[in-house]
């Protein structure tokens, strides 16, 4: 299956995405999945990352796991309040350690974590 919203578009690489491992440290009420639930992650499921202290969601697009490592590239698709050096529709690579929430469709449309933490 190929990329359905990535194919024709550049994808952008972001150095400084949050890592959700180092957020879980800081913040103990914040809930991450787990290597499991982000390995489960298929094509059309949404995933929460940050950047520079803002939240949003990306569509997963293209998934990659090789020996316990997961890659993803995915859309952008929360319109976003801050510049950043990506916008929304942007097609941006991510690694599960930046995934704080999983929406997906194979746990019945149903968020993992609540989106207020």
């Amino acid at each position: 299956m190929g990329a359905k919203w990535c194919d024709s578009k550049p994808i952008i690489i972001i150095n400084d995405l949050g890592n959700a491992i180092d957020m879980d440290e800081s913040y103990p009420n914040l809930e991450i999945p787990n290597y499991q639930q982000v390995s489960a992650i298929v094509p059309e499921d949404s995933v929460e990352l940050t950047h520079q202290g803002e939240r949003f969601w990306v569509i997963v697009d293209i998934v990659n796991i090789v020996e316990g490592h997961c890659e993803f590239v995915g859309k952008v698709t929360t319109d976003l309040n801050y510049s950043h050096p990506f916008m929304t529709e942007d097609c941006i690579a991510f690694e599960g350690t930046n995934i704080l929430n999983i929406y997906s469709h194979e746990w019945k449309n149903e968020l993992r974590i609540t989106p207020n933490e």
